[in-house]
């Protein structure tokens, strides 16, 4: 059975990386040709509208290589709340060791039309998350 490329993960670190160095969206989808462009166009606006008016740091080159229980401990150090697509990941991890909040995001597809409307709720979320919980933004479907 052959495996299949839309179940492929590549970290959002990697795509900023190509774009920091100054290679463009058409190199990174020659390396990761599996990734649709429309998800990283829809990556691209959502994490630009959200971080208006907020601070943030981005993760430092090489952790989208770590383990989770080798990351978490160097993401707690420096962030307040960890921002992820994965559903699962409060059932993987102890929150309440947590000193960090987490925003789940749950669209139904991975299209910029899906994830524009969580624009607002994401902001609230990120402000509203205290450490050791869990908060998921979703639509309304």
């Amino acid at each position: 059975m052959e495996a299949r490329a839309s179940q492929a993960r590549v970290p959002v670190q990697t795509l900023i990386d190509f774009l920091e160095t100054g290679d463009s969206i058409d190199d990174l989808l020659r390396v990761y040709a599996y990734i649709p462009r429309e998800q990283v166009h829809a990556f691209l606006e959502l994490s630009q509208s959200c971080s208006r008016g907020m601070r943030y740091n981005r993760i430092p080159i090489g952790w989208q290589r770590l383990k989770d229980h080798v990351l978490l401990p160097r993401v707690q150090e420096q962030f307040d709340v960890l921002v992820t697509i994965d559903g699962g990941f409060e059932h993987e991890h102890n929150l309440k060791k947590l000193s960090l909040g987490i925003a789940i995001v749950h669209v139904s597809k991975t299209s910029w039309s899906f994830y524009r409307p969580l624009e607002r709720r994401l902001k609230e979320a990120v402000i509203a998350v205290k450490p050791g919980q869990v908060i998921h933004v979703r639509s309304d479907d």
